[in-house]
């Protein structure tokens, strides 16, 4: 079952309520308090099943060089489709995750045009794809 989310417009400040696997109308944007509320939703509360999930250990430790370059690919495509906005997800923009994470695949090792370096971008569409997989459970 997919997660329903509070959207907002950015120039009325009116609100809306989607489900996760809709699509963001242009100029609406899911707003961070509304994310973080959702994303804390799942965090474990049990001690035990928290230990399981150990996300500064386990993944942040592991690969702080790629996920500071994962989280520029977010600000530089935010900058490309909704410049001068919050960093954010517009699903609107691109939903062929898989598609395009093998396009960047076949290119790792090279950047891209923007400079972005291809395994950057595969990385950032392998989240995404992640991402909407555990929404739509």
């Amino acid at each position: 079952m997919a997660r329903s989310y509070t959207i907002r417009n950015l120039e009325t400040g009116e609100t809306a309520q989607i489900a996760g696997s809709d699509i963001i109308p242009k100029g609406w944007v899911v707003p961070k308090s509304e994310f973080y509320c959702k994303q804390n939703e799942e965090v474990p509360s049990e001690a035990e099943r928290r230990k399981q999930h150990p996300v500064a250990t386990g993944v942040m430790d592991y690969f702080p060089l790629a996920l500071y370059e994962i989280a520029h690919v977010s600000w530089k495509g935010n900058e490309q489709h909704q410049p001068g906005t919050p960093v954010h997800w517009d699903r609107t923009k691109s939903k062929d995750e898989a598609d395009a994470l093998m396009r960047h695949f076949l290119a790792r090792g090279t950047k891209d045009t923007d400079g972005l370096r291809h395994s950057a971008k595969m990385a950032w569409r392998a989240l995404a794809l992640l991402q909407k997989e555990l929404e739509d459970d």
